[in-house]
């Protein structure tokens, strides 16, 4: 493997440094403004909260200056009580109302938390004095009747042990965010309202998640039911679950997620708006969802409907329009059917991601950046390619790419109707032993490209795509070329000079015109495994019995600090050394 240039560790050991230094800022600024309950009792900051043994009363309003930068009241003593006394602290949306680094037996109540970053955080922080990052584990901890506004999270929680949260208002004015509650054992969330947000959970065990509402409608959390009907609800998330029925959820807001199935299977997901998101599930059904106007301003990765190590799923008939990034994305997911969907205005209409022999046909995709996108992405622990998917029966038209096609290997693509592209019909990079046949190219700005070369992060990478193939065998022949200007003597609807496409790409046997595209019959679509099949009971609401949930991969919003930047960039470093020498070895096949 190529050595990395010295001159690139150079580089980023400057923007490490950089970010260093603003790190030292933003601690400093945050020193200024910070009020602490000190491990000997003492308040340190402020006359405006008064201790009467281990009771803390807030006794008037505290404002915090415009450049607080990172917590207002750091609790550093162990079981005391915050009583707000209905009083308000407030920020101008930035920086964490209260921060619990690993405290035991506190318990907040009665407080307004208004326009903070996050409200109230647990976990990570910097110690005091040294300033060093810690990460203790915060236990038997209370968070009851608060009022919290925040831009990002009411509440994170990560890193705790027994935690009551508990008629509590949680209004995030961004609707992306909500409530974290993540890395953590024993917590028991029950009685509160969302607005604005939503519910994000991830890596919980033993939790009781009950009687909550988002935006007056419930908020619905299940694990391990079966044969239930979910009708109306704000939120659902369903973790263990099997043939579940959920339809007719109708968030009121653009939420990060309105419906999440976690190794879920054999449900349907119906007449719904809002992201869908599925993880480990498999034998669902996607369909007959209006998704439209879908954002993704802070999570510019997030597709309105997304499969991550998904398989046999069926997703149909769905409308998805005006959304920012990909329509229908599938991240390590094979064996999917997607079908019969109308999309337009997005960034992507399908996007595959190291996922296999999937179909993809009769979907109507319009006016978005890239049609259908099979496309390598550095830095995930899934394989890189997309291999033996079908793409068929599709109409593409008036987008800047029609098929874009970036370390994918061995798919067919056939009797689809591609027009109109304002770059290129189909786009090629490291795509190899692909085959193209009965399309109907028309009037693509370039009907084909390849892309030879690809900055890796490292060094510049030439390769060649192999193996592609632009016609099959006669009768069924190649494809329709609105530039084709090659003629049919002997009538047999083949030119009679092979169309050279792209440099060496060459179509042997065009079709003199275009061909009339039917939808064919659908698959036999796989069956379920079968299950056990207790008595079928309609449910809005959970029983709250503790159980465990899986382990989702954990995800942290907070602010960067400098060893994390370190540790990013060490990754970065990493990932794309790997990724010179696969495409390198991948080059030399």
């Amino acid at each position: 493997m190529k050595a990395i240039p010295s001159r690139i560790f150079g580089v980023l050991l400057v923007v490490l440094l950089s970010f260093s230094s603003l790190a030292v800022v933003n601690v400093k600024a945050q020193e200024e403004n910070t009020i602490m309950i000190q491990p000997d009792g003492t308040i340190q900051g402020t006359d405006k909260i008064q201790k009467n043994n281990n009771i803390y009363t807030l006794t008037s309003d505290i404002t915090c200056s415009k450049d607080m930068a990172e917590t207002l009241i750091f609790i550093l003593k162990d079981n005391i009580i915050l009583d707000g006394n209905s009083y308000t602290i407030s920020s101008n949306g930035n920086g964490i109302g209260i921060h619990l680094r690993g405290r035991q037996n506190v318990t907040i109540k009665n407080l307004n938390i208004i326009d903070f970053g996050t409200g109230i955080g647990f976990g990570f922080s910097k110690d005091y004095p040294t300033r060093e990052a810690v990460r203790l584990t915060a236990k038997n901890n209370k968070i009851i009747n608060n009022h919290i506004t925040s831009y990002y999270w009411g509440i994170e929680l990560t890193n705790t042990d027994t935690t009551i949260i508990s008629d509590n208002s949680f209004t995030s004015t961004n609707p992306q965010y909500g409530v974290s509650l993540g890395n953590s054992n024993n917590i028991q969330f029950y009685n509160n309202k969302l607005y604005g947000g939503s519910l994000k959970i991830d890596t919980l065990t033993n939790y009781q998640i009950f009687d909550n509402t988002i935006n007056d409608k419930p908020l619905i959390v299940l694990q391990g039911e079966s044969n239930k009907i979910i009708d109306g609800a704000g939120q659902v998330i369903l973790i263990d679950c099997f043939n579940m029925q959920i339809k007719n959820v109708n968030p009121a807001t653009d939420q990060r997620e309105t419906i999440q199935l976690m190794s879920t299977n054999n449900s349907q997901i119906t007449k719904c708006t809002g992201r869908i998101t599925l993880s480990n599930s498999h034998y669902n059904i996607i369909s007959n969802n209006d998704l439209s106007k879908i954002t993704s301003i802070s999570f510019p990765s997030q597709s309105v409907i997304v499969l991550s190590t998904s398989n046999f799923n069926l997703i149909y008939e769905n409308q998805i329009t005006e959304c920012d990034n990909e329509a229908i994305s599938l991240t390590g997911s094979d064996f999917n059917y997607i079908f019969k969907n109308s999309i337009s205005k997005c960034n992507s209409g399908i996007w595959l991601l190291g996922s296999n022999n999937n179909s993809i046909f009769q979907n109507n995709i319009e006016n978005s950046n890239f049609g259908i996108k099979l496309a390598f992405q550095q830095f995930v622990s899934i394989p890189p390619y997309c291999y033996n998917n079908s793409i068929y029966e599709n109409t593409i038209s008036s987008c800047t790419q029609g098929i874009h096609l970036f370390s994918a290997d061995e798919n067919k693509i056939y009797r689809n109707n591609i027009s109109n592209s304002s770059e290129y019909g189909v786009f090629l990079c490291f795509a190899d032993s692909n085959t193209f046949y009965n399309n109907n190219f028309l009037y693509n700005e370039n009907q084909i490209y390849e892309e030879h070369y690809w900055f890796s992060g490292l060094e510049h990478i030439e390769y060649f795509s192999e193996n592609n193939t632009w016609n099959a065998i006669l009768p069924t022949g190649g494809n329709f070329w609105s530039d084709y200007i090659g003629e049919d003597n002997n009538g047999d609807g083949f030119g009679d000079s092979p169309h050279i496409i792209f440099e060496n790409m060459t179509d042997y046997y065009p079709l003199i015109s275009a061909i009339t595209i039917t939808n064919s019959p659908l698959p036999d679509f796989p069956t379920p495994p079968p299950t056990p099949s207790p008595t079928t009971t309609p449910t809005l609401s959970p029983t709250p019995t503790p159980t465990p949930s899986p382990s989702p991969s954990p995800e942290s919003e907070s602010e960067f600090p400098t060893t994390q930047i370190l540790s990013l960039a060490l990754t970065v470093i990493i990932g794309l050394a790997i990724l010179a020498y696969s495409m390198k070895k991948r080059r030399a096949r």
